[in-house]
């Protein structure tokens, strides 16, 4: 899966958003990669949350508890439970939004297709994570300015 976390990381090097910049760890056998944003202060626009940790993680069925089948794997965003405030704005905004669950957890096969497709599958799911996490962010950063114009 280091193929599909260094696609990934390129698509994220060539966003514009200077301020929501995601590193990656991939673990040596390649089951698990994550891609984790941690700030350790406020962005612009949102003040009320003071520190930033989320993560975009895959998994494959080695190194994963419970998944469907020894033939899939799991992509899924998480947050430290220590990050509440966090947690509940995002959930907050991505409801009023009208986005899918941003803690959902999507399972893809690996043996369904190409390795190739099978790669560009995750990568896709990555990228909607991020985008999604991306337009919610943008949302509260919205919301914000509404509430507190300069």
């Amino acid at each position: 899966m280091t193929k599909m976390a260094n696609e990934v990381e390129e698509y994220l090097k060539a966003l514009p958003n200077s301020e929501i910049n995601f590193n990656k760890y991939i673990r040596k056998d390649g089951g698990y990669s994550e891609f984790y944003f941690d700030r350790k202060e406020p962005l612009s626009g949102i003040e009320s949350i003071d520190r930033w940790k989320f993560s975009i993680a895959y998994e494959d069925a080695m190194r994963s508890e419970p998944i469907s089948s020894s033939t899939k794997c799991k992509v899924y965003c998480i947050t430290p439970k220590s990050h509440g405030k966090q947690n509940y704005e995002l959930g907050r905004m991505t409801a009023k939004l009208g986005l899918p669950d941003l803690f959902r957890v999507v399972e893809l096969d690996l043996i369904d297709d190409s390795e190739e497709k099978v790669i560009s599958a995750i990568k896709t799911q990555v990228i909607k994570f991020y985008d999604q996490f991306f337009q919610t962010v943008e949302g509260l950063i919205e919301e914000d300015n509404a509430f507190n114009p300069e």
